[in-house]
């Protein structure tokens, strides 16, 4: 009967807050995006060891906790270190075009050099993206469509 939704823990690392920045709303304490909103997580975290170089993957799943987008761990700055044993930083994605429903966020923690994890949690934020459209497809992508004739 395990509900925890952490996956690894060596120990080093522990997530002390995650929060979607400038929801539209808080349904019930569920935050909410407009379709095509930009999408902007903060992250604090304690460290052990303030030396250490850190990736953070954030992956978006759906509510079948299938993992249907990340955003680019190729595109942390170096300069995301810690400071007293904290690090905080910010991940933003802009114009958010998944379709409507309910979605949750995954995190790993690794060494940059090696990739070696430290710390996976599943389920860490749970958020909403509000469509008047339903459609069965993770991605409802902004399109222009012209006539030729």
């Amino acid at each position: 009967t395990n509900e925890s939704n952490i996956i690894l823990d060596d120990g080093s690392v522990k997530l002390d807050k995650i929060e979607l920045v400038n929801p539209f709303s808080l349904e019930g304490g569920l935050p909410q995006l407009n379709w095509g909103d930009d999408f902007k997580l903060y992250f604090k975290l304690s460290v052990l060891d303030s030396s250490r170089l850190l990736d953070f993957v954030i992956i978006i799943v759906d509510k079948e906790q299938r993992p249907i987008a990340s955003l680019n761990v190729f595109n942390q700055p170096d300069d995301i270190t810690a400071k007293n044993g904290v690090i905080e930083f910010s991940a933003k994605h802009e114009n958010m075009q998944l379709s409507k429903g309910l979605y949750s966020i995954n995190i790993v923690v690794r060494t940059k050099e090696s990739r070696e994890p430290l710390l996976r949690i599943n389920d860490v934020l749970h958020f909403q993206i509000i469509h008047p459209q339903e459609i069965w497809e993770p991605f409802l992508l902004a399109s222009k469509f012209e006539n030729i004739i």
